[in-house]
């Protein structure tokens, strides 16, 4: 299931290309494409732990590698706005760790009920 077909899915991808701009990057991407594409370029921790728990987070929803499917859908979008801002990651970990949370909870309680249906 494409979560981008859903009203929901597309209000979550605009957020978090709202999220994304207010840490300074491009608002063609979404957080989850900042993060895929970090993963997919540069060897640091800091982003795949946060790659992590945004997978964790949309793989009830999205599958597996929902970071990575993200950057390959965005792949041609300008990354270079942004990089490198270590106050931009910063406020990207609380926008992560704000969302994700509560999201993470509401799609595997989601799962779980389409399981039992």
């Amino acid at each position: 299931m494409n979560y981008k077909d859903f009203y929901i899915g597309r209000l979550l991808n605009a957020l978090s290309q709202l999220g994304n701009t207010v840490i300074g990057g491009n608002p063609d991407v979404s957080i989850s494409a900042r993060i895929g594409e970090y993963n997919y370029f540069y060897n640091s921790t800091f982003y795949r732990i946060v790659k992590k728990i945004v997978d964790f987070t949309f793989e009830p929803i999205d599958g597996k590698g929902h970071c990575r499917k993200a950057y390959l859908n965005d792949r041609y979008e300008d990354f270079t706005i942004g990089r490198g801002s270590e106050i931009g990651a910063f406020f990207m970990v609380i926008i992560v760790l704000i969302f994700c949370v509560p999201l993470a909870l509401v799609f595997y309680l989601y799962k779980l009920i389409k399981k039992i249906s």
